[in-house]
């Protein structure tokens, strides 16, 4: 246990030590570490579609809770904090986020990578909606305008049959794409909530907590949805493949929700789309996804529209 303490302490001054010196780089290099480590997830779910989406939130789940509990015994950080505010908001963001993560995986098994990726970065859309709705922020015109340039981008990745013809194939690709791309808007919406919140965390707890509630929702959420689906005995490959996935979303976990707390969520929504990049390689030179004319350029008019809106807010802020 004294190991365990010392190992804490050692490695939590090691990272404050770093963004002390590296005040500006520092969350720039932790935001891009969880890019890699998500697309890397990603990748991950695309070579294990064996295994039932529930099963693998909760295999996942499992692994990263057991992690972030010996962080917090070592580290004798506070899963019940004094401030009954604290302890509301980290409740709530944890049931958004496993009702989100479940949304977030069955649109990962229907939609190819590349598409995945890309309507997952319309999160900034969702923050301004949500901010003019619930905080009183306001919706500017190029908020609207960006808006409506993403939904054409989102109409020719989603391609419907009425406009883009249809056959027996395109009808199950466009069901399947539909169907991810719901489930997706409503992770994304639950993310941009996630994200506003994340302000009234600052100085209250640490990433190590707020991980640990966001995982233990997602093993109640994965464990009651198991009971909708067939669970299965995992072979060795498919192990391998959980505790990968596991280890990489823990740290993808603790990476992204450090460099929020420590830069401006703009900021950090412009680094994230590295991992674009990442998946659309991923989709052509490991999964082999065919991405047609129209799917590609729904692809380049979003990240435009996204760039651009991120830029825009950044020298406005």
């Amino acid at each position: 246990m004294l190991f365990l303490k010392n190992f804490v302490i050692y490695a939590t001054d090691l990272f404050l030590r770093f963004e002390e010196k590296q005040k500006r780089r520092a969350p720039i290099i932790y935001v891009l570490i969880s890019s890699l480590c998500f697309s890397l997830v990603s990748l991950c779910v695309k070579f294990s579609l064996t295994i039932p989406p529930y099963q693998s939130i909760y295999d996942r789940a499992v692994l990263i809770l057991s992690l972030t509990t010996v962080l917090i015994s070592g580290g004798n950080y506070l899963i019940f904090t004094k401030s009954r505010k604290t302890n509301n908001i980290l409740l709530t963001r944890g049931m958004v986020s496993g009702i989100c993560l479940s949304f977030f995986f069955h649109a990962l098994y229907l939609l190819p990578l590349s598409y995945f990726a890309v309507l997952q970065r319309l999160t900034p859309i969702y923050i301004g909606i949500l901010g003019f709705l619930f905080y009183k922020e306001p919706y500017k015109l190029l908020q609207l305008s960006m808006t409506f340039t993403s939904l054409i981008g989102v109409l020719l990745i989603v391609q419907p049959p009425f406009l883009f013809g249809r056959n027996e194939q395109t009808t199950k690709e466009f069901d399947d794409i539909l169907l991810g791309t719901i489930f997706l808007v409503l992770s994304n919406v639950g993310v941009a909530f996630i994200f506003l919140t994340m302000k009234s965390l600052k100085n209250r707890t640490n990433v190590v907590v707020i991980v640990f509630y966001t995982n233990l929702i997602n093993l109640i959420v994965s464990g009651v949805g198991q009971n909708f689906e067939n669970p299965k005995e995992l072979n060795s490959y498919e192990y391998m493949m959980v505790f990968f996935s596991g280890l990489l979303s823990f740290f993808g976990q603790l990476t992204r929700s450090r460099a929020l707390l420590l830069e401006k969520a703009f900021l950090i929504s412009i680094l994230t789309y590295s991992q674009i990049i990442l998946s659309y390689l991923f989709d052509f030179l490991l999964l082999d996804s065919k991405i047609n004319i129209f799917g590609n350029c729904g692809i380049l008019i979003v990240v435009i529209s996204m760039v651009y809106l991120l830029y825009k807010e950044g020298i406005d802020a």
